[in-house]
């Protein structure tokens, strides 16, 4: 087996379980590069075997972006605090490694989105996401206008901090944070969910990922902007008119046959736990 791995190995903790893998994968897996700050990885596409990412959900999402095309499905170990994405700690990973050297491995496929952002003088910007699609007001903090269309249909016009539209796989990041709902890993659906909206009746709206959402500032302010996955793709200053739908492609994902994504949620969020009630006597 070959592979190829993410680490920032300028972090101690990184560092060090670079080192820890390393050992339990001598023998075992041809380690090929580091890819950690790589742009594009398409070039390992037909080489490469699996990716391994060591750190957090923040560096399986530049993973996910640097693997677009390759089709090399990747294993996150977590380093960080939360990591919904990175199932594995390094002994989960050791303990299955010999299953994944042979192959014997679970891959789940992570819908994307593709964004599409129209700038008043003509231009192009495209993006895609793991996670979401971001609007935010920005300076001077004012409440912006948008209107919203699904399959050229108006919806409605959203006044507020702004809009996010999350994949499945985003549903537990910024929209839950925003108040959205949890939306199940094989949904194919999206979701969008204001950001403080100036209404008491503006909910969040799951709809299917095949639908192509548009969206058009009316009004907005100087440091408004378009993010994908966090990253500022466009100044909604400039912006006409941004597209949002399904990519044809996928991120793929090397689950972890220890957990569930309910466990998931349960361990990490304390998803429906039952109140703590006062012990009797």
């Amino acid at each position: 087996m070959k592979l190829i791995y993410f680490a920032d190995i300028k972090r101690k903790e990184s560092a060090e379980a670079v080192e820890v893998f390393r050992k339990f994968a001598e023998g075992k897996a041809e380690i090929l590069e580091n890819c950690f700050g790589r742009k594009n990885c398409a070039d390992f596409a037909g080489i490469a075997d699996i990716a391994v990412v060591i750190g957090g959900d923040g560096s399986i999402l530049h993973a996910a972006h640097s693997l677009l095309g390759a089709g090399i499905p990747a294993a996150g170990i977590n380093m960080g605090r939360l990591g919904f994405l990175a199932e594995f700690s390094l002994e989960h990973l050791e303990k299955h490694f010999d299953q994944i050297f042979k192959g014997r491995f679970a891959v789940e496929k992570k819908q994307l989105i593709n964004c599409e952002t129209v700038k008043k003088d003509g231009t192009v910007e495209t993006a895609c996401a793991l996670n979401d699609i971001a609007i935010n007001s920005g300076r001077p903090f004012n409440t912006i206008e948008m209107e919203i269309e699904v399959n050229s249909s108006p919806v409605t016009s959203c006044v507020g901090d702004g809009i996010v539209v999350c994949t499945p796989t985003g549903s537990t990041a910024y929209n839950l944070s925003a108040g959205g709902p949890i939306i199940s890993n094989d949904v194919e659906a999206v979701c969008i969910t204001p950001l403080n909206p100036h209404s008491l009746s503006f909910r969040p709206v799951v709809v299917d990922s095949r639908k192509v959402i548009h969206i058009y500032p009316l009004s907005v302010n100087e440091g408004s902007s378009v993010n994908a996955d966090g990253q500022n793709i466009a100044e909604l200053n400039d912006v006409e008119s941004i597209k949002i739908e399904k990519s044809p492609q996928n991120f793929e994902i090397i689950s972890n046959p220890d957990k569930t994504e309910w466990d998931v949620l349960a361990y990490k969020l304390k998803w429906a736990q039952k109140p703590h009630y006062k012990e009797k006597g």
